[in-house]
C-alpha cells in the first residue's frame, strides 16, 4: 500500500523556547524533513519546508509569525489534504483540525484528570473537554510512556488498539558549547528544574536547604523555571527564610534559559534534582543522564521510565525519604561507579530522537 501523506501540525513551535511539548514537536519536525511523505501545517495553511528549516535553526518560535506573514500565497491545508490519495494528521498536542482521512495524537499526560489539584479549574475544563473529543476522533493515541498509556486506558477507555507507546528520545545538540568557556562559571552546584508550581514539588528543595544550611557552603542551588500558579519562587524564599542565601548567590534562580545554557547546566551540575509529583515522561531526567550527570528523582508516575536503573529515587510524598537520600548522595560527593557510566552509554544508544520520530511516523504510516 502506498504510504500516506503525513501532515505534522506545528502550533507548539510558536513558543519562545522549545522545552517539553514544543521540544517534541521540534524533533518531529527535524526528522520529518528527512521523510518524503511528511508535510507541515499551522492553523489553516500548509507551511513551506524552508520555514520549518528556519525554526529548527533558530530553535525558537519568535520568527514564526514574521516568516509566515512573508508568504502571502500559503496553500490552505484543506485543499492540500484533498489533493493527496490518503492523508494522516499528526498532532504533537491538542488536535486542531478534523478533516483528514486519519488522525494521530501524541498524549503527554493526563494530570488534569489524575491530579486536578495541580491545575487551575479553567485548565481542567479546557483539557478535559478536548481530550475526550480527541481520543474519540483519533485513530492512534501515541503515549510518551507506559504510565501515560495506563492513564489513557483507565480514564479515557478507548479501544486498546488505538493506544501506542513510544518513549521520548534524547540527544546532546551538535552545536552546543559543552567543551568551551561561557555562561556557567559555578564550581559545584545542584540543579533543580521545573516550573514553580505544586505539581513540580520544588518546595522540597527549599525545605532541605533551610534544614541543612551547611550544604550551602559546598554547593550552590540553581533553580531553573518560571513561576506557575499558587506558589512563587519569592514566596518560598520568604517562607523558609532564605533571603540571605539568595543575596550571597548560594541560591540562584534562572527563569528563562537558552538551549545552549540548559545543556551547559545539565553537563556541569553535580546532581540534577527532579522532585516532581507527576510527569508524562520526565525529559530533564534522561537529558541529564545523557550528559553523564547523576539524577535524584521522585519514584512517581512515569519518571522511573525516563531514569530506569540509572537514577536514584525517593518517595516524593515523604520529606524524610527525600532528605535521607539527598544527604547520602551529597555526603558521597554525588559519585557514581564506572559500571554505571558504561551501562548508561549502551542504554542511551537506544534512546535517540531519530528512533523516536521513526517510530511515530511508522505508526502514522500504518493507520
Amino acid at each position: 500500500m502506498t504510504k500516506p501523506t503525513i501532515f505534522l501540525e506545528i502550533s507548539p513551535l510558536q513558543e519562545l523556547a522549545y522545552t517539553g511539548i514544543p521540544k517534541v514537536a521540534l524533533e518531529l519536525a527535524r526528522h520529518g524533513l528527512k521523510k518524503d511523505n511528511v508535510e507541515f501545517f499551522w492553523d489553516d495553511y500548509l507551511i513551506p519546508r524552508e520555514i520549518i528549516e528556519e525554526l529548527i535553526r533558530a530553535e525558537s518560535g519568535l520568527i514564526l509569525h514574521a516568516l509566515a506573514n512573508e508568504k502571502i500565497n500559503l496553500t490552505p491545508i484543506l485543499c492540500r489534504a484533498n489533493e493527496v490519495e490518503r492523508s494522516v494528521a499528526l498532532f504533537p498536542n491538542v488536535m486542531t483540525r478534523f478533516f483528514f482521512d486519519r488522525h494521530a495524537q501524541i498524549i503527554h499526560d493526563l494530570v488534569f484528570i489524575t491530579a486536578p489539584e495541580y491545575h487551575h479549574p479553567d485548565t481542567i475544563r479546557h483539557h478535559g473537554t478536548t481530550i475526550l473529543r480527541d481520543s474519540e476522533i483519533s485513530d492512534a493515541l501515541i503515549c510518551v510512556s507506559k504510565s501515560t498509556a495506563y492513564d489513557v486506558k483507565t480514564y479515557l477507555q478507548p479501544p486498546e488498539s488505538k493506544i501506542k507507546v513510544v518513549e521520548l528520545g534524547v540527544q546532546i545538540p551538535a552545536k552546543s558549547k559543552l567543551n568551551t568557556q561561557h555562561e556557567t562559571n559555578l564550581e559545584k552546584f545542584i540543579l533543580i528544574v521545573g516550573t514553580i508550581e505544586p505539581r513540580k514539588n520544588i518546595e522540597l528543595a527549599f525545605k532541605f536547604i533551610a534544614q541543612n544550611p551547611e550544604w550551602l557552603e559546598e554547593y550552590t542551588f540553581v533553580f531553573c523555571g518560571k513561576d506557575g500558579w499558587l506558589i512563587s519562587f519569592n514566596d518560598l524564599i520568604k517562607k523558609y527564610s532564605l533571603e540571605q542565601a539568595v543575596e550571597n548567590e548560594r541560591i540562584i534562580r534562572l527563569k528563562y534559559i537558552s538551549e545552549e545554557l540548559k545543556w551547559d547546566l545539565l553537563t556541569k551540575a553535580s546532581l540534577l534534582l527532579f522532585p516532581s509529583l507527576y510527569e508524562g515522561f520526565g525529559l530533564p531526567v534522561i537529558e541529564a543522564l545523557s550528559c553523564g550527570t547523576p539524577v535524584l528523582a521522585s519514584c512517581s508516575s512515569s519518571i522511573m521510565e525516563a531514569g530506569k536503573e540509572f537514577a536514584w529515587y525517593f518517595d516524593p510524598n515523604n520529606y524524610n525519604s527525600f532528605e535521607e537520600k539527598l544527604s547520602t548522595i551529597l555526603n558521597n560527593n554525588c559519585k557514581t561507579n564506572p559500571e554505571w557510566s558504561e551501562m548508561l552509554k549502551l542504554h542511551l544508544l537506544q534512546s535517540s530522537w531519530e528512533k523516536y520520530a521513526d517510530q511515530v511516523f511508522s505508526i502514522c504510516n500504518d493507520i
